[in-house]
């Protein structure tokens, strides 16, 4: 009798849970909420997830730069949703004045524009400016390059080089050294026949 008593007031306690939760095998008496509770969850979780799927078809699956990018006259340029745009001059390479060994560099620059206008203005002139850039790179050795001082120095530089192609029509207000590598030329290797 005891067990049966037991047995009873387990199976009130079962009862009084399961009909919160319908799905496990109890019931409930508003079956007409829980749809609308979850219907209306099921309609937050897409919202909340439809922002994803877009992003991720405008490129964002290949890393959060890689979507920021946009083009300019088939250049890619990074664009203007950081604080100021950003107007990339990749794989400028030089040789250096070491002749005992030498080497070349290897650089990304990128010029931080004044106005997001600027961005479209300024691809016309990316010839004068890497142009710019290598007579102004080639006048430097390895040794020179090794600070933060001498990058500091470097980056002033570039930026008023760059200023005086552009003139007043465009204005850069930074540079940023986004790759900068330093390396050894390798000699030619002679070969026998």
């Amino acid at each position: 009798m005891a067990d049966e008593a037991e047995n009873i007031q387990e199976e009130k306690k079962e009862a009084e849970i399961l009909p919160v939760m319908p799905d496990l095998g109890g019931t409930s008496s508003n079956k007409g909420e829980l749809s609308i509770k979850t219907w209306i969850l099921v309609i937050i979780v897409l919202i909340s997830i439809l922002p994803y799927y877009f992003l991720y078809q405008a490129g964002f699956s290949n890393g959060y730069a890689d979507g920021l990018k946009l083009k300019v006259n088939n250049k890619t340029v990074l664009s203007t949703t950081y604080s100021e745009p950003i107007y990339v001059l990749d794989n400028v390479e030089v040789n250096l004045r070491d002749h005992k060994n030498p080497k070349y560099l290897t650089a990304t620059i990128n010029l931080a524009l004044k106005k997001n206008t600027d961005m479209a203005k300024i691809a016309p002139y990316e010839t004068e400016l890497r142009d710019t850039l290598i007579i102004l790179l080639s006048k430097y050795k390895a040794s020179d390059l090794d600070s933060i001082r001498a990058y500091s120095k470097l980056k002033r530089l570039i930026k008023d080089a760059m200023n005086g192609i552009l003139r007043s029509n465009i204005r850069v207000t930074d540079v940023y050294l986004s790759k900068f590598l330093i390396k050894l030329l390798e000699p030619t290797q002679k070969i026998k026949i």
